[in-house]
């Protein structure tokens, strides 16, 4: 009988927990915030640009929301003002209607790849401080 009552409950979570586990949760994924070119994507119309334009704006978001979690230094920060700079200018450039849009495509793909490069920065950094922190111990007694 416990063998019974046993075989029923693993068969019974199995078939409920089968579904969970295979669901998937959105905020989570991150690579997408990545992996996008705005160079591949070929739009030149106005709409396209400003939707490549306000996807960056949500890229420079994400690392912006780390530089306090990974202990930005001076010199990140000074990037990341450098890369708000180049937003808004391309901003400007949209705004005033007078652009060429492969420039402005140029400029949003190369804004984007500063922003994974400071993005890597923080990461690698986040790494060298864990390392340190794994690193340290402390000796009681003689």
């Amino acid at each position: 009988m416990k063998t019974q009552l046993l075989t029923f409950s693993l068969a019974f979570g199995m078939i409920t927990a089968g579904p969970l586990a295979l669901a998937h949760d959105k905020k989570h994924d991150q690579h997408d915030q990545f992996d996008h070119d705005p160079r591949d994507s070929g739009g030149g119309s106005l709409r396209a640009l400003r939707a490549e334009l306000e996807h960056t704006h949500g890229t420079y978001n994400h690392v912006y929301d780390e530089l306090d979690r990974y202990g930005a230094s001076k010199h990140i920060r000074g990037e990341m003002k450098h890369i708000n700079a180049e937003y808004n200018h391309v901003a400007d450039e949209l705004n005033s209607g007078r652009f060429d849009a492969d420039h402005v495509r140029d400029e949003i793909a190369h804004i984007h790849d500063e922003l994974h490069h400071v993005d890597e920065e923080l990461h690698a950094r986040d790494d060298r401080n864990s390392d340190q922190r794994q690193g340290l111990s402390i000796r009681i007694g003689r």
